[in-house]
This record gives C-alpha cells, structure tokens and sequence, in this order.
C-alpha cells in the first residue's frame, strides 16, 4: 500500500511495508532535497558556497517555513524506533537528531539581525563565490548569471533584516566595524569588466560557439552594470547613512 504525504511543499511517496531503515534514509533524502530548493548552505565555510540559480531567502516568512519543516522532521524522526535501526543509521540517526533540534533552538536565537560581521558578510560571500566556482558548460554560465539577477532582492531581503536589527537595537561594536565599508566599496567599479563578476565571462569555455559566447557575456554585462553594482551602491549608502551611526 502507498500512501502520498505532503509536508511543507514536498510530495513524499511512503510505502506501508517499509522498514525503519528506509523510512529514515527517505527522511534524510528528504532534509537534504529542501536544503537544495531552500538554497541553504550546511556548511559553514563561505568558500562552500555557489552561484547557480536563485539564491536563498532571509524574510521572516522564509524563516518560518524553514522552522516549520525542521518540526516535520523531529516529527518523523520521533515516529522511527531507533533500536529497529542498522548500527550505522543509528549512529546517524542521533547525529541528526541533535542536528535537527539544535536547529529548533536556533530559531529562539537572534543571530539573524546580524547578517554582517566585521569579518563576513552576504556580500562578500557572492563576490567571492565566482572565484571557487567552474564554469564547463553553458548551464553553468546560466545559472550564474540568474543568481547575478537575483542578487537585488537577495541584497534587499538582507538590508530589510538589519532595518529590523536597528529598529530592535542590535548593531555590531563599532570599533570592530571600522573600515567595513571598503568590503562594499570595492565592487563598485566603474564597468562590468573591471568587475570580479565578469572575470568567468571573460574566459568562457573554448566550446561554446561564438555566438552562445557572446550572448552570455553581453547578458551578463547588463547584469553586472545595471543589477550587481547598483545594489553594492545600495548597500554602501545604507551602511554608511543608517547602520554605521548606529553601531554599538
């Protein structure tokens, strides 16, 4: 008998017979496919991250949905008898039983209001990420230049949490903070070329036809001057005119 389960915008397929061992491994395929639809990194290393796509969301409403399917999760786990599993998804099954409620507790804590620190920010993060990424094919190169246009709303989502932060009084120390504006200012340049943006553009994979190459890079050109750039403006302005004065 099959049965279809929908958990927070997953359509899960879960069979009567089942054992123990494969409802768990299906739950962690499951948490593994929303990290990937919510674009989460799991680890903590920027250098991890990557461009392909749109990119992830910081709202409050992003952050619920989020809370809610780790609930799910300890729900399900909850249902799964951990002495009726193998000794090796034992030993993963209490790994990931922390894991999932130290992410409830996460959700009491506010480290989201401080999407910058004197060493980190969203920001760097997307510049740095071209630098750590291949580019083999045209599928990559489109994926890199959507998360470029969504970079925008990403920049936004984040600029709205430390609008919050400021509302509830919580900014960074200021002495810690000194100089932080040169980490935005710095990809402010004056054309797409001088940009680290263009840089896999500009070495664009020999087997891509001419035309496909200069589609991409005029594409993203247009990106990069007219959505990249105008949004490190943006956040340059709103360090500088509203978060800085503020700092601790």
């Amino acid at each position: 008998m099959r049965t279809m389960l929908l958990i927070t915008g997953l359509l899960i397929t879960m069979t009567a017979t089942a054992t123990p061992d494969q409802d768990f491994e299906q739950l962690l395929s499951d948490h593994w496919e929303n990290g990937r639809s919510e674009k989460l990194m799991f680890r903590g290393d920027p250098d991890a991250w990557r461009l392909g796509g749109p990119l992830a969301s910081v709202t409050a409403q992003s952050r619920a949905r989020r809370q809610a399917f780790n609930e799910g999760v300890l729900e399900r786990l909850a249902g799964i008898d951990l002495a009726q599993l193998n000794r090796e998804n034992q030993v993963s099954y209490k790994v990931f039983l922390y894991e999932r409620e130290t992410e409830r507790a996460s959700y009491q804590q506010l480290d989201h209001l401080y999407p910058l620190t004197n060493r980190a920010g969203w920001h760097l993060s997307f510049a740095n990420a071209p630098a750590n990424m291949t580019f083999a094919s045209e599928q990559d190169i489109n994926g890199y230049l959507e998360s470029l246009a969504d970079y925008p709303r990403f920049n936004d989502e984040h600029i709205a949490l430390l609008q919050e932060a400021l509302r509830l009084g919580h900014t960074q120390f200021c002495d810690s903070m000194r100089g932080f504006e040169l980490s935005i200012s710095s990809q402010i340049v004056a054309s797409a070329e001088e940009s680290g943006f263009y840089a896999p553009l500009a070495d664009l994979p020999g087997s891509l036809p001419e035309a496909t190459r200069k589609d991409l890079q005029s594409r993203g050109k247009k990106l990069i001057e007219q959505a990249v750039i105008p949004a490190y403006r943006k956040l340059l302005s709103f360090y500088q005119q509203d978060y800085a004065p503020e700092c601790r």
